[in-house]
């Protein structure tokens, strides 16, 4: 069975599989990937195929996006996280009812566009629609990449813009309010002074729900006033993942922060590997019953401006800025790749700079 070679190229290192078809005269097959596994998924399916079938599989009439979205789960799905597999597999569903039999090459500028028109005029969001038209351009982007398309019909699609102008976040004093009104109804001598951390959590650091519940005694340091971030909770069926952007980072732990997860874990007598949240059965925390028992009562209660719970994120992200944190800190405690994911909370600062430039005037 062959096997990929690792080989230096200009940026780095790749895994590479060469192999001819039959004989040193026979069509060579090539192929470079960023992982070794993906070469070895790639090896395993290739081989797998019915013999007939290995000859040139280049007609690329006979590539539909079913076939080409089998080809790309066969090789991809193994190594993707399962929240991002089982968002692509519901996308996909949508679209081969209607598109199965479709060539993928027909999957082009024009035919894009034309999705994304439809898909705008359902209400959904322009990141919403840059996910759903992703799905479509990862696909043939493989296909093409894995020459099993002499042409990519669809190399010059763009993205809509995502800003979003909706995106809410309080004020630091509606987060001072919603506080105190939590650390009132959960106080320490409530069995539910949990919920409060949770709070208290998501506004001193801006974790993803997820990496709230997938929190575990170790990841805190309290010497270095610190918490890991390595993973996240999904699902229903409580599926530990690794954390979006899969890079293990570090938020900062606090004082105040400190105090409460300390007593939590003395009080419940936690382990270092329990999680840091736990149901009263000891089971990890499903985040729709959180949200339904918890956060959208506590919300009508407090009277504070309504949000949803990812909000708190935006929440703490926007104050960290407004606070003149480096934004390169405020980037690593975000988790973002890109910094300009980052720059987007200073533009949510930009209506208010405009009216303060109403009210503030020295003369």
């Amino acid at each position: 069975m062959y096997k990929p070679k690792k080989i230096k190229v200009k940026n780095g290192f790749k895994w590479e599989v060469s192999f001819h078809l039959a004989g040193r005269n026979s069509k060579r097959i090539r192929r470079r990937f960023e992982k070794k596994i993906e070469a070895e998924l790639f090896i395993k399916e290739y081989f797998n195929k019915d013999p007939d079938s290995i000859e040139f599989e280049f007609s690329s009439s006979s590539k539909t996006l079913k076939s080409e979205s089998d080809f790309w789960l066969s090789i991809r799905g193994e190594v993707i996280s399962p929240s991002h597999k089982t968002r692509v597999l519901g996308i996909l569903k949508s679209f081969l009812i209607e598109y199965s039999n479709m060539p993928v090459v027909d999957i082009n500028i024009e035919f894009l566009s034309h999705i994304r028109k439809k898909l705008l005029a359902r209400g959904l969001s322009p990141a919403t629609v840059n996910r759903w038209t992703n799905v479509l351009t990862t696909i043939v982007n493989h296909s093409f990449k894995h020459e099993r398309i002499k042409t990519n019909p669809c190399s010059n699609f763009g993205l809509l813009s995502e800003f979003r102008q909706d995106m809410q976040f309080w004020e630091r004093d509606e987060v001072s309010s919603f506080l105190s009104f939590a650390n009132d109804k959960y106080s320490r001598d409530e069995s539910m002074r949990w919920v409060y951390i949770v709070y208290l959590l998501a506004l001193n650091t801006g974790l993803r729900a997820g990496e709230i519940w997938g929190l575990k005694v170790k990841d805190v340091s309290f010497d270095r006033g610190t918490i890991v971030i390595e993973r996240q909770l999904l699902s229903k069926e409580r599926v530990v993942a690794p954390t979006k952007g899969k890079n293990i980072r570090k938020v900062p732990c606090n004082h105040l922060l400190k105090d409460e997860l300390l007593s939590l874990i003395k009080n419940k007598e936690l382990s270092s590997g329990s999680f840091l949240f736990q149901s009263s059965n000891s089971k990890p925390i499903y985040h729709s019953n959180f949200r339904n028992r918890f956060f959208q009562v506590d919300l009508r209660d407090s009277g504070v401006k309504c949000i949803r719970f990812h909000d708190l994120r935006h929440t703490a992200l926007t104050l960290m800025v407004e606070s003149k944190i480096n934004l390169k800190v405020v980037q690593s405690i975000a988790g973002h790749s890109d910094i300009q994911t980052t720059m987007r909370y200073v533009h949510l600062l930009a209506s208010n700079i405009e009216e303060v430039s109403e009210i503030f005037i020295l003369s």
